[in-house]
């Protein structure tokens, strides 16, 4: 307004300048002389002063003019103000964030709406009458940091708190504020904005919960998980990869896949991730790492646009489940031979049982017929080929029975260092002398109940077996020995055979060709050889195995070709308070005449049998069936 005053002044000193000259000029002393002068020089005057009023009324029409624009600008600003202040008032009333103002001490002095409606209440006086520090803060020192900070820093911003509504439950608020100062810099009031974030904080608390239990269960899985971005580089892995490989977490971060899993520079060539890239599928591979056998399974990840962003890598390590097969299909095989045997066996009994009662026929028959024959008769001669002939076979049928275990036998309490020590000089000359023959006993060595005919036939047919494996005339070394041996279950889980308990063992081990792999399974099958044409029968192993089984024991192979072979033969133990010693009293073979019930179901038998007890001068009864 002080720019209009001084307009208006300015305005009536030009209306006095024509009337001020007008008057000095009138005043004047006019003479005659002069008369006309003035005349003349009084109408340029009144002509100036025409001219003056002139331009002092356009002026005063521009200042008028002005002043009217200048008022309404004033209106407009005016009704501007009042308009952004009922705005204001408008969007402090309906905003949806929860607006303030409050002393610096905590007290309520204006909110809006939202305000009363996060703190639950109806009327704004309501509010005042409450503390914020007190009543409203679940926590008072939160309130206290928030103060503090205020001041200061002149503000704050997203401050969260908890805060307690007026029917007492808690929410959650996100906070920011600024203090208005005064002159002297004192803080008079905060102004601020309030959100209630409960949902959203709740939410946070639950995907915190989620993500918590996410890796609790991702590290607590056994299998080797991680994950690889479009370089190969891991990006996440469980402690499972970690504790595998032992490596920490900061190494293996951002670290190429194939460092770490194959330890290689470079990417292989069956890389499962290449060719789940390339399939665009899950691939699984089987892959062999430092001895150690794991099957990789890799998922490959794309964008929306089919672009290869990542992979997720689950390995597992099978190398004890690839061992347990192996043990299991062991097992299978060993049982598998088991069972082919016992029916090789059942088969050969049979054939054994039938043939011998027909070699038994035979030779009786021979026998008869060389008795009635005259001393140089030539008949004899071809007789008693017949009869070796017929008593060779008889050898087999007896190797066929031992290994069918329907061999007659005798077992007996047998200390078996001593036994084979009585031995020695024979088993020497059975060897030869290009062959050392090694003796390892235990010194307390625990007996064992066995015929000792049997162990004969067992030592001898493995230690022929050892020496046609070191070759004929060659330098070889046969190591015999023998131990104490406690069968527990682990053992169990390899050799189906076997039973737990306490053994003794009998090993030979030889320095000859070994047996082939492919023949392992075979060896003690009957008629079963890999010798020459003429050079063998087959039976020395399976008559072996038989005479073993017969006795509750069971054998064991182990043999690499061109390294020697290893038979690990064990008897039951006999125990010392099962050891009894028996005196057994043998009847003198004498002949008696006496009256004889004889029944056999094999004619040709029972015709022979009768006839050599009635040379005896036995009267005979007999019959066929019963």
């Amino acid at each position: 307004m002080a720019k209009k005053y001084k307009i208006k002044n300015l305005f009536f000193v030009f209306l006095l300048i024509p009337l001020f000259s007008f008057q000095l000029l009138a005043a004047g002393d006019i003479s005659g002389e002069s008369e006309s002068f003035f005349s003349r020089f009084n109408i340029y005057f009144d002509i100036l002063d025409v001219f003056f009023i002139l331009l002092i009324l356009l002026l005063l029409l521009y200042l008028i003019q002005k002043e009217r624009k200048l008022y309404k600008e004033i209106l407009n600003e005016t009704k501007s103000a009042e308009k952004s202040k009922s705005e204001f008032e408008e969007l402090f009333k309906n905003l949806p964030i929860g607006l303030y103002i409050s002393t610096p001490e905590g007290k309520i002095t204006k909110a809006n709406p939202a305000f009363l409606r996060i703190l639950g209440y109806q009327d704004i006086d309501e509010l005042k009458k409450i503390s914020i520090t007190s009543q409203i803060y679940k926590l008072p020192e939160m309130r206290k940091i928030f103060k503090e900070a205020v001041e200061k820093e002149g503000k704050i911003t997203a401050f969260e708190s908890e805060i307690k509504r007026k029917n007492g439950n808690v929410i959650f608020v996100r906070e920011s504020a600024y203090a208005q100062f005064n002159d002297e810099g004192k803080t008079t009031a905060f102004i601020g904005a309030m959100e209630d974030i409960t949902k959203q904080k709740l939410s946070e608390l639950e995907l915190n919960s989620a993500t918590k239990l996410w890796e609790r269960i991702f590290n607590n899985i056994n299998e080797i998980i991680f994950l690889t971005d479009n370089q190969r580089r891991i990006i996440k892995m469980n402690k499972a990869f970690l504790n595998y490989y032992s490596i920490s977490q900061e190494k293996a971060l951002n670290s190429f896949c194939y460092e770490i899993c194959h330890k290689d520079k470079k990417i292989l060539e069956n890389c499962p991730l290449s060719q789940s890239i390339q399939s665009k599928k899950r691939e699984i591979v089987k892959t062999e790492v430092e001895g150690r056998t794991l099957v990789v399974t890799c998922d490959p990840i794309f964008d929306e646009e089919g672009n290869f962003i990542g992979a997720v890598h689950i390995s597992r390590d099978i190398t004890e489940e690839e061992e347990m097969l192996k043990q299991s299909n062991k097992l299978r095989n060993q049982l598998q031979v088991m069972q082919k045997i016992e029916a090789l066996g059942r088969l050969a009994g049979g054939i054994a049982h039938d043939f011998n009662n027909i070699l038994s026929v035979i030779l009786g028959n021979v026998e008869f017929a060389i008795q009635n024959c005259q001393k140089n008769d030539v008949v004899i001669g071809y007789l008693s080929e017949i009869k070796e002939s017929a008593e060779r076979s008889a050898e087999l049928t007896r190797q066929l029975l031992g290994f069918a275990r329907k061999q007659t036998f005798d077992p007996k309490p047998l200390d078996i260092n001593r036994h084979i020590s009585q031995m020695k000089n024979m088993l020497k000359r059975l060897l030869g002398e290009n062959i050392s023959l090694i003796f390892e006993f235990e010194k307390e060595l625990q007996k064992v109940n066995l015929d000792p005919a049997q162990l004969d036939q067992v030592i001898i047919n493995l230690l022929i077996n050892s020496r046609d494996a070191i070759g004929e005339g060659k330098q070889g070394k046969i190591l015999i020995e023998t131990k104490n041996v406690i069968i527990e279950k682990d053992y169990l889980k390899t050799h189906a055979y076997a039973k737990e308990g306490r053994y003794v063992m009998v090993g030979i081990t030889d320095s000859g060709s070994g047996i082939k792999k492919e023949y392992i399974d075979k060896i003690f099958e009957p008629f079963f050889t890999t010798k020459e044409s003429g050079k063998g029968t087959g039976l020395g192993l399976a008559t072996v195995y038989g005479i073993v089984r017969q006795n509750q024991g069971f054998i064991n192979v182990y043999s690499e070709e061109g390294e020697g072979t290893t038979f690990k033969v064990y008897f039951p133990e006999l125990l010392a308070q099962s050891v009894k010693e028996e005196v057994v009293q043998k009847a003198n073979s004498v002949v008696l005449k006496k009256t004889i019930l004889l029944v056999e179901d094999e004619e040709a038998i029972l015709k022979m049998i009768k006839l050599m007890l009635e040379n005896n001068g036995n009267k005979v009864f007999a019959f066929s069936t019963p």
